[in-house]
């Protein structure tokens, strides 16, 4: 695993925090979970976007490796 420091804003992390409690997961939790979403969107994305454009090859092989992280 790895560690991320980064800056945020106060207001954004007390709504973060009042967001985690509500979820009754730690903020850590919270992060963990939205930046799973956001890279599975993206990888849905590109998934469209390569099976779009007729390589589908390419599009499965990423579910491929989608499915092998799991």
């Amino acid at each position: 695993m790895s560690e991320l420091t980064f800056t945020l804003a106060d207001g954004a992390h007390a709504r973060l925090r009042r967001m985690a409690a509500a979820r009754g997961v730690s903020v850590e939790a919270l992060l963990a979970a939205v930046v799973d979403r956001a890279l599975a969107g993206e990888a849905r994305r590109r998934f469209v976007e390569r099976a779009g454009r007729g390589q589908v090859g390419d599009a499965l092989r990423l579910l491929d490796r989608l499915e092998r992280r799991g």
